[in-house]
């Protein structure tokens, strides 16, 4: 009853309000409609966002629970999304006997990109005392 909705044609004095009773009585999921769509982020997906939006003002609706099949979504794997590959582990841009600088950082790379390391450390030769 306190809960007015306004909007203006564009037309000198066009200013228009209807309460939410009167909008009950012409549409009623328009209200659910107003306020969904208020709680949208204000953005570009917004418009896009309120047309998938469906509302049935009764119990009956187009959609059977038995045509309707809900399929779980998995995210792939970490390295599967990187699909972007990285010049300096390509062996055959190397120069010959090429090490790293930063072997550390180096054998992460080849653990993330799942490329086996071509630059293993090196053995140290011990002696036995």
């Amino acid at each position: 009853e306190n809960k007015v909705y306004r909007w203006h044609t564009g037309y000198p004095g066009g200013l228009k309000e209807r309460t939410v009773k009167e909008q009950w009585e012409r549409d009623p999921t328009e209200i659910l409609r107003r306020a969904v769509s208020g709680m949208l982020p204000k953005n570009n997906l917004r418009k896009a966002r309120n047309r998938k939006l469906r509302i049935f003002p009764g119990p009956d609706h187009d959609f059977d629970e038995s045509k309707v099949e809900l399929i779980p979504y998995e995210l792939p794997e970490r390295g599967i999304r990187m699909t972007k590959r990285v010049a300096f582990l390509d062996q055959s841009q190397m120069p010959e006997g090429f090490q790293p600088l930063n072997r550390e950082w180096y054998e992460k790379m080849c653990r993330l990109y799942k490329i086996a390391n071509p630059y293993p450390k090196p053995v140290e030769d011990f002696e036995s005392t």
